[in-house]
């Protein structure tokens, strides 16, 4: 079984006036936390705690004032408190979940990118995630 968390020194290359404000370093450590997706079998426990999930805190949050929802919102926020301590993030709200790294790539990407952006060389080109992210940016310019 992997580590749940496995740390890989990585060098990102920002084009010069990239983002000057936010990204002052030019190396970070990346974090992988997407161990559910490439470990089989999961351990008994994983097992456990998701039949406890779905039997007990399996509503939608924010879709209801029902028991619930209510319990899954506050199971989401209590999981955001714990990963923000662990990442040391310096904002809690800067935890944000996703349903799976296409939908985090593209949230990524809205948040960064501007109209022109890509003409003005101010980011690399996206053409192996094309696929994936045009429809997510379409529209944005």
């Amino acid at each position: 079984m992997g580590e749940l968390l496995s740390r890989t020194p990585m060098t990102i290359h920002w084009h010069e006036g990239f983002m000057p404000n936010i990204l002052e370093r030019k190396s970070y450590t990346m974090t992988y936390l997407d161990n559910a997706a490439t470990s089989w079998p999961k351990p008994e426990s994983i097992y456990q705690t998701m039949d406890q999930f779905l039997r007990e805190k399996g509503g939608n949050p924010g879709r209801g004032g029902h028991s619930l929802a209510i319990a899954a919102g506050e199971m989401i926020e209590e999981t955001r408190m714990l990963v923000s301590c662990l990442i040391n993030a310096a904002e809690i709200e800067r935890v944000i979940f996703t349903a799976g790294c296409t939908d985090a790539l593209n949230l990524g990407l809205k948040g960064l990118l501007r109209a022109g952006d890509q003409k003005s060389g101010k980011c690399s080109n996206l053409r192996e995630e094309k696929r994936k992210v045009s429809p997510s940016l379409t529209g944005e310019g």
